[in-house]
């Protein structure tokens, strides 16, 4: 075949052949078949809920762990309760058999032991006693029997003076004579038919005898012996006073609140609280109108005579508390602290001269409600405390309030002086 021919079949064939269009269905097909081709591993594609279901199997098991470490604690801790439950019942059961093998034991001789960390006045006096005893029972034995000299009786029979005194200190002691409130003395005296001499009780009291009051240090010693952590006390208080304001004339009133005193120790204490006072002074002066600047005042009403001025206002103490013993229920009670003062309320009441005619005058007021806190007072007491029964006290003391810096719209300073009841009950 030559050349041209060659070139004529390939013309023909493409001359013959058409351009196909764009088919959109071969291209979704052609990306269908692509996307069937994976060519990363399968958990790839489950990466996110693969990584979500080991943190929930984690947290499952931590959460386990912990509550069945906890149960196990906790019943470790039952079970030892119990062993010592168990040690504690056996050892009731023990002393309940020896309390009743005790009972079965009859002594004829009862003694009666007592063990005080602090001598008490009881303890004393009965030393006192022990002692005038052994002293009137050697005079007697002296006087009476001799030293070493036999005597005899009506019957006959000769008792050597040893015997006598040990005779003599064989008296009837009940044992519940000795309790606290019914101590009497053992005298020697001679019965009647004069055929033995005994010991025997009376009432009469010693002579010369003195009671001995504690002392302050024994006081606190026993205070602070039974005293356990902390203390509490809560109670109603009231103090009747007088302000002493820098101008004006201040009157007299009464403040209540709620205080709470934290025992630190038998001697110092922490109190605090709030209390509520309705306080109200005058102010005549002219002089002392005109230097102070009034909220609310209208100078173009008149001048002005008279300013009353109302005040309420909540005390915020914070006190230290120092407590001397006197006796074992009396003491001494100083207290130093600071006093954060909120006025709640104030109100102004302004007296004019009316030009228009004689005595007369306009009357203005003015309110303020808002609630500010100013420069409180340093506080000073001193008082007496004495405990009550069921551990509750009632406190009584002179105090004085010192103040700091101007308080109120008006800017005045004042100090307040008065006395304070306290009704404390005990909480802890």
């Amino acid at each position: 075949m030559d050349d041209s021919r060659f070139d004529d079949i390939i013309k023909n064939k493409i001359g013959e052949h058409e351009e196909p269009g764009f088919d959109p269905a071969a291209l979704a097909g052609l990306h269908h078949q692509m996307a069937a081709i994976n060519l990363s591993p399968w958990y790839f594609r489950y990466a996110s809920q693969l990584w979500m279901s080991a943190g929930f199997l984690l947290s499952t098991v931590i959460i386990i762990s912990m509550l069945w470490y906890k149960d196990n604690q906790s019943v470790n801790m039952l079970s030892e309760k119990i062993i010592s439950f168990q040690e504690q019942a056996n050892e009731i059961t023990k002393l309940h058999d020896e309390i009743k093998y005790l009972k079965t034991i009859r002594h004829d001789t009862v003694r009666v032991v007592e063990i005080r960390e602090q001598p008490s006045a009881l303890y004393l006096s009965l030393l006192m006693q022990m002692e005038g005893l052994k002293a009137e029972l050697e005079l007697y034995r002296t006087e009476r029997l001799g030293d070493g000299v036999n005597t005899a009786n009506e019957n006959g029979n000769y008792l050597s003076s040893a015997n006598s005194a040990a005779e003599l200190t064989a008296g009837n002691v009940e044992p519940h004579d000795l309790r606290e409130g019914n101590l009497k003395r053992i005298i020697p005296h001679q019965p009647p038919d004069k055929k033995r001499t005994r010991a025997s009780w009376t009432s009469k009291p010693v002579k010369g005898e003195a009671t001995h009051a504690l002392s302050a240090k024994t006081i606190r010693d026993i205070q602070k012996h039974y005293s356990k952590g902390i203390g509490i006390k809560i109670g109603p208080v009231a103090e009747p006073s007088r302000a002493v304001y820098a101008v004006g004339k201040g009157s007299n009133t009464v403040g209540v609140g709620a205080m709470i005193d934290f025992i630190l120790s038998p001697s110092i204490s922490l109190e605090t609280g709030v209390k509520y006072t309705h306080r109200f002074y005058e102010i005549t002066n002219k002089n002392e109108t005109t230097s102070i600047e009034f909220p609310g005042l209208d100078k173009s009403l008149g001048d002005l005579q008279r300013v009353d001025i109302d005040n309420r206002i909540l005390d915020f103490p914070l006190n230290l508390k120092y407590r001397y013993p006197l006796t074992h229920k009396t003491q001494w009670v100083g207290a130093f602290g600071y006093s954060a003062l909120l006025y709640l309320r104030q109100d102004f009441e302004y007296n004019h001269a009316w030009s228009g005619g004689p005595k007369l005058s306009i009357l203005s007021t003015y309110r303020r409600n808002g609630r500010d806190f100013y420069s409180g007072t340093l506080n000073f007491s001193l008082g007496l405390g004495h405990e009550l029964k069921k551990k509750r006290i009632f406190e009584t003391s002179i105090y004085y309030q010192m103040g700091l810096g101007s308080k109120g719209l008006e800017k005045t300073n004042a100090s307040f002086i008065g006395l304070r009841g306290a009704y404390w009950f005990t909480v802890r």
